[in-house]
């Protein structure tokens, strides 16, 4: 049985409810201090402001750790962000006798090489820093098993799978709900417009539409599946082999098939 905890939190993450609610007795809310405003002016180059900004943050959450929280047994904590929660949790556990959990959901380098050239030296020195890290860990976990074995494979990290289990606050969505967000979307996207010519705007989208004040799925509208996947189009097709996980092949090839059975149907 857990005995207490605290959950550190970054500014402008808003933590569940269920933690919110129970933050009292033996489970403990730690919101950190925001970035001074000269850390975040844009007059500063970019890469300086990065270098700052993780100097700045390890030196807060090495010092919030040692001294704002009682010393706990384990340390765990959700990658990314990587840097620099994962030297800063590293050396707390050296100075006080804990065991660092890495809970990897993706690789940081791999995110921070969507907003800088792949080959740029920030990308070398994040992935070197996280494999360094990660193996000096005490126990690993990880969503996916294909990343378990890119984890293994690559930087020598044995880890344990945990899938994750969607919390009470996911359930179906109401068709009400879905027509709001669809005449949202269709004025950003004309993919989720009406192809129809008679269709009143703000009554009928590509999926839904109203009839005497009812809300109904029409029954020509396009398939349409959410991914929840990382994978965005900068990473791209000839990169799914390198991040498997993020692998959409599988499910671009069945869209395929379905379309060809419906077409014979």
């Amino acid at each position: 049985d857990l005995e207490e905890s605290t959950s550190c939190i970054f500014p402008g993450s808003k933590p569940l409810e269920q933690l919110r609610e129970h933050s009292s007795g033996n489970v403990h809310l730690l919101t950190l201090g925001e970035l001074p405003w000269l850390l975040q002016a844009r007059f500063i180059p970019s890469l300086l402001r990065y270098v700052l900004k993780a100097l700045y943050q390890h030196m807060q959450l090495l010092l919030t750790l040692l001294f704002l929280t009682r010393r706990p047994a384990h340390f765990l904590l959700q990658s990314p962000p990587a840097i620099p929660m994962l030297s800063s949790v590293w050396l707390v556990c050296l100075l006080t006798g804990s065991r660092m959990i890495i809970d990897w959901h993706n690789y940081g380098f791999s995110i921070l090489q969507l907003a800088v050239k792949p080959n740029h030296p920030l990308v070398f020195i994040s992935k070197w820093y996280e494999r360094f890290f990660g193996r000096l860990a005490a126990t690993n976990i990880c969503v996916t098993k294909a990343m378990r074995e890119d984890l293994a494979d690559n930087w020598g990290i044995r880890a344990i799978t945990m899938y994750d289990r969607p919390p009470a606050m996911f359930k179906p969505t109401s068709i009400e709900n879905r027509h709001e967000l669809f005449l949202r979307l269709s004025t950003q996207h004309s993919v989720f417009k009406s192809e129809s010519s008679s269709a009143m705007i703000g009554v009928e989208t590509a999926f839904t539409k109203e009839n005497d004040g009812n809300i109904e799925l029409k029954s020509d509208r396009p398939f349409l599946i959410i991914s929840s996947t990382s994978w965005t189009a900068k990473i791209g097709i000839s990169s799914w082999e390198k991040y498997p996980w993020c692998d959409l092949s599988i499910t671009y090839d069945h869209l395929l098939m379905l379309r060809q059975s419906s077409l014979i149907q």
